[in-house]
């Protein structure tokens, strides 16, 4: 009369094809958390260029005066209403200073603007453009005045220590020029 039960053999079989399964199924998860990580990083990078140049775009347009050296420090001038009756002019400047771009108005404190621990900014370049004959917008030339620029281009290049880049491009027309 036979038993009712499992051989060792049959037991042994089971739990080996439940471990592999078990092995498979917690690669599986740990990849897909270590794609969630990486897409989570590049997407908080993204945001940080993007608020950093869209900060630098807004306040551009107003800018009265603009002052490039070397392509990655802008100054400017704007124009700021504080009361209904009072006009202030405040100088605004941007600059690279590796990790960081830095802000500061009228020469005070120094504000980060974009840069940190896991992320760093490794390019920033002003470019002014201006209206050529066909009505284009064209960058200025050696020999020409800034006083020409009727807007500026604004490229930001962003990298982590995974060599990680993230680039972002917008243009400022400015209003006031």
């Amino acid at each position: 009369m036979r038993c009712k039960g499992f051989t060792l053999l049959e037991a042994t079989l089971a739990l080996s094809v439940g471990a592999l399964i078990l092995v498979s199924l917690t690669n599986v998860f740990q990849s897909t958390r270590a794609g969630w990580k990486v897409a989570n990083y590049k997407s908080d990078m993204t945001q940080h260029a993007r608020v950093a140049v869209s900060r630098m775009t807004s306040e551009l347009r107003y800018a009265t005066r603009l002052t490039l050296d070397g392509g990655n420090l802008v100054e400017f001038e704007t124009n700021n209403l504080l009361d209904s009756d009072k006009m202030t002019t405040e100088t605004i400047r941007y600059s690279l200073n590796p990790p960081y771009i830095e802000r500061s108005v009228n020469g005070g404190a120094i504000n980060f603007v974009a840069g940190g621990v896991n992320t760093s900014v490794s390019d920033l370049l002003f470019q002014p453009l201006k209206i050529d004959a066909g009505g284009d917008l064209v960058p200025l030339v050696a020999g020409d005045p800034v006083s020409l620029a009727v807007a500026v281009q604004i490229h930001l290049t962003l990298s982590d220590p995974d060599s990680n880049r993230f680039e972002v491009v917008s243009l400022a027309r400015m209003r006031n020029l």
